[in-house]
């Protein structure tokens, strides 16, 4: 079982870019730290450590400014750096890049009002810097960044930062652990996702599992992940050295629970949670006849294999439907054209904050509209029927409504159906139905 802080095998170890001339970038990006990976032309994915230790994968997100104007430090120089014996020159680490970024804040540094996107344009200017020199890279052509979860106004200064390195906007990509997780997953041989695989991310705020299902004969392949949130069973506080036996006991019961009965093929452990070996032991329990991996750069490899997939071509072939998308298409059934057919309203795949959508409808003597539910992952459909009592059903074809879907999450649809009157021959009596609708 690969463990260690490079668990998740690399195409060649050690192999360095002597001949290459450009490649994608994968960055998994936190308030702690960075990782790099890039994707060659040759299609191998590597690591990219800068550090001295050729084993430490993990980048400080931090920056070092001087008040003397000397150049500023980035990474682990920044986070170590301590003048030496009379010097007097004031310096300052500046951290929370992200955080910063989210808040679309800015910073003031020896007098100097900082922006976000430029504090970070800094931070990957040096980086990126560092990486063409030490792997021999004349050029990024691509940028995949992940993050834990999607915030506009960190997307538009990542964005804005390495526009500012010469790299175009539309080679920059955002996605969420989640989705590089599953870019990572479909990457991998196929043996590995034979059936259902599984990844349990245990960090300093949550403990959660994703189990992600795969719908292989659909043309795109189809990736539906479900979330289930452990927090409330294993926690980061349980890692203090008292709480060892409780904790182990609590997490093999609780992903023992989780797995049961689960046709599971591949199983994957990060996070800090899982760096210390207090789990070695579980871990080769919970194998049992599947293929279990261990280590911190899941994530960042994930957005590496994404850059070739979404920059390269190749990401239409699969329909990756994550925590942010709507696992099920939505229609209406109606009489058009002298026969009654389905009208899509919302597809599979569809953001939910962007698939809010609004028609009208002519009622011909009923009082129930019938919506057709079809899942990413199942072949049969749901008819949902919303009846709409005290609807005075009209002979003449004059009933007129307005029907809204909206999605607070991609499990659920609200269905909204207002009485819009007929024009000057019925006036609106300004009824209003709602119904939630469990997709």
């Amino acid at each position: 079982m690969p463990d260690g802080s490079d668990g998740l095998p690399d195409a060649q170890k050690g192999k360095t870019l002597e001949n290459e001339k450009a490649v994608l970038v994968g960055i998994d990006l936190t308030d702690d730290f960075t990782q790099l990976c890039y994707y060659t032309e040759e299609s191998e994915l590597f690591s990219a450590s800068l550090s001295k230790d050729p084993a430490k994968f993990r980048i400080p997100t931090e920056l070092c400014a001087f008040s003397g104007g000397n150049d500023w430090l980035f990474g682990e120089e920044a986070a170590s750096y301590a003048p030496l014996p009379g010097q007097n020159e004031e310096f300052r680490r500046i951290n929370g890049l992200v955080s910063l970024a989210c808040s679309n804040g800015t910073i003031e540094i020896f007098g100097q009002t900082y922006a976000a996107d430029i504090l970070l344009e800094r931070f990957f200017r040096r980086m990126f810097a560092a990486f063409k020199a030490k792997f021999s890279v004349a050029k990024i052509t691509g940028v995949v960044f992940t993050v834990k979860s999607i915030d506009e106004n960190l997307k538009r200064n990542l964005t804005s930062a390495v526009e500012l390195l010469g790299i175009r906007s539309d080679r920059i990509r955002m996605i969420t652990h989640l989705e590089s997780f599953m870019y990572y997953s479909v990457s991998q041989n196929k043996d590995i996702w034979i059936n259902d695989v599984g990844l349990f991310d245990f960090d300093h705020d949550e403990f959660v599992f994703y189990k992600l299902s795969f719908g292989r004969r659909s043309e795109p392949i189809t990736v539906v992940a479900e979330k289930t949130d452990l927090t409330s069973k294993v926690n980061y506080k349980m890692l203090a050295p008292e709480e060892t036996d409780r904790l182990m006991f609590a997490f093999e019961n609780t992903a023992s629970a989780v797995l049961n009965k689960q046709i599971i093929s591949g199983l994957y452990f990060t996070g800090a949670g899982f760096e210390s070996a207090w789990a070695d032991n579980i871990l080769k329990n919970l194998c049992n006849g599947r293929r279990v991996f261990r280590g911190q750069n899941l994530y960042v490899k994930g957005a590496g294999y994404a850059a070739d997939l979404l920059l390269n071509g190749g990401a239409q072939n699969y329909l990756l439907v994550g925590d942010r998308v709507l696992k099920s298409s939505i229609a209406i059934r109606a009489l058009s054209g002298g026969s009654y057919q389905e009208k899509e309203l919302v597809s599979i795949g569809q953001l939910c904050d962007e698939a809010a959508c609004e028609i009208e409808v002519i009622m011909d003597k009923t009082n129930e509209l019938d919506f057709i539910v079809h899942n990413a992952l199942k072949k049969d459909f749901i008819c949902a029927i919303v009846t709409l009592e005290t609807l005075n059903v009209r002979p003449d074809r004059s009933v007129r409504l307005n029907i809204r879907l909206r999605f607070p999450d991609r499990d659920t649809c609200v269905i909204t159906v207002r009485d819009m009157g007929f024009g000057e021959i019925y006036r609106s009596n300004h009824k209003i139905w709602e119904q939630v609708l469990k997709i």
